[in-house]
């Protein structure tokens, strides 16, 4: 009985619903009182769409609470409450309450398994049909014997975002740039932007003043293990030595938050693509570069804080992902979902409308009407921007120009890495950025 009311809900509601609420509490002896809430969650939250998984069942039977940890990406460890009608979202709130993150925005659950990186987002499915589904979906794994872990990462920016609101959000972001970085996850394109951030980084970590001696002891805290080698460290220690300079040469009342929370923005300009939301759409059709309407299959669409994007799902010969349009939110007018949910359309201020089909298409309207809602995008992102064009190839969006829509056929995407794939995402992350077994910086190189 625990199994069945936390899991679905009795047929002929609410007639039947007041009888089994009475028969648990007349008859469920000492499980009656738990039995009781795991019906009301279930009601609260809904019913489930796949069974329980071995770790759930144990729980049921010993009446115990679920307690999971959740690692964040400064390396510690937050215990949640969690049961069968236990929803992502609320886990990561729970996360948030604990370590004081006020802008929980873009925060979202990871699970890794069996050497596999899963995002689960922040929304409201519920978290048990995630994890038995991503276990369902193992082969040759003894069930009983599956282990996962869960984490709390920055997956997407917000237009309106301001680093410098929370030093919580921050910190862990800033934490999560430091290691992506350091295991290849977020590249640079010179080695002066690594520069950079290592030197802020460097700063954030141990203060002022810097040497050249203890730079080139903390270098493997922050670069990629092929950017440093016995023959470049001099090289590299130098650059950064005179970037950390330059850096507090500029601002000379900078502190350690305004660092982190100066190191979060560059990351949310510089990698815009591996800070999105993807979405599988099956089919989309809409005006091409001539005015021709241009069907296409299996794309993916990826939403940040700069717009929405489509992208092909199947790779070009070189590997890389290709992008193949653009639309800025700024020349965006609305997202509305058409056909039962099944299909949204997206119409931009030029009377373009664009349309999608995905089985997601109520949560792409929900979040480009939410970025719709508040598009004010921060100065200090418009100058770092425009600061990035001199340095860029390809350079991102002018946000103060005309042309919001633009085609770009055949482009090789190469800061692409997450990859979405059927109902749930898969994300190519680094699998050394979750291994616990990595070699930390001490004590004294932390705040």
């Amino acid at each position: 009985m625990s199994a069945c009311v936390s899991c679905f809900l009795p047929s002929h509601q609410p007639y039947f619903l007041k009888c089994l609420v009475n028969y648990i509490l007349t008859a469920g002896g000492n499980r009656a009182s738990f039995c009781e809430r795991r019906l009301r969650r279930t009601l609260e939250n809904g019913t489930r769409s796949l069974p329980p998984s071995w770790f759930e069942l144990q729980a049921i039977c010993t009446m115990k609470p679920l307690q999971v940890p959740v690692t964040l990406m400064d390396g510690n460890t937050v215990r949640v409450l969690m049961d069968s009608a236990s929803t992502i979202q609320e886990i990561t709130h729970q996360v948030a309450k604990k370590v004081g993150i006020r802008d929980k925005f873009g925060f979202c659950l990871y699970m890794t398994v069996s050497h596999q990186v899963y995002s689960l987002g922040d929304g409201h499915e519920l978290i048990m049909d995630d994890i038995a589904e991503i276990e369902l979906g193992l082969k040759n794994v003894n069930k009983r014997e599956v282990s996962w872990e869960l984490y709390l990462r920055k997956e997407l920016f917000a237009p309106w975002q301001d680093p410098s609101d929370d030093k919580f959000a921050a910190d862990l972001v800033f934490q999560q740039v430091v290691g992506g970085i350091r295991f290849e996850e977020y590249k640079c394109e010179t080695d002066e932007d690594y520069a950079d951030f290592v030197s802020k980084s460097y700063y954030i970590d141990r203060g002022k003043p810097a040497s050249m001696e203890s730079i080139k002891n903390t270098l493997h805290f922050y670069l990629p293990e092929d950017k440093f080698k016995s023959s470049k460290e001099d090289y590299w220690a130098q650059l950064i030595f005179d970037t950390f300079q330059k850096f507090l040469g500029e601002d000379p009342e900078m502190t350690v938050d305004k660092a982190k929370a100066e190191v979060v923005r560059q990351a949310m300009v510089e990698w815009p693509f591996l800070f999105s939301r993807f979405f599988v759409a099956e089919k989309f059709c809409g005006p091409g570069p001539d005015g021709e309407d241009v069907k296409l299959h299996n794309l993916i669409v990826a939403v940040n804080w700069r717009g929405l994007f489509l992208l092909k799902e199947a790779r070009a010969e070189n590997g890389k992902q290709q992008l193949l349009l653009e639309l800025e939110f700024r020349h965006i007018n609305k997202a509305v979902c058409e056909r039962g949910g099944v299909y949204v359309m997206v119409q931009t201020e030029d009377g373009g409308e664009f349309v999608f089909e995905m089985p997601d298409a109520e949560k792409l309207r929900e979040l480009v009407s939410l970025f719709l809602g508040k598009n004010e995008y921060s100065k200090e992102l418009d100058a770092l921007m425009e600061a990035k064009k001199a340095k860029r190839p390809i350079p991102p969006p002018d946000l103060n120009n005309a042309g919001g829509l633009t085609w770009l056929l055949q482009l090789p995407l190469t800061a692409l890495w997450g990859i979405a794939s059927g109902v749930r995402e898969v994300v190519k992350l680094p699998t050394r950025l979750f291994d616990k077994d990595e070699p930390q910086p001490t004590e004294s190189l932390r705040t």
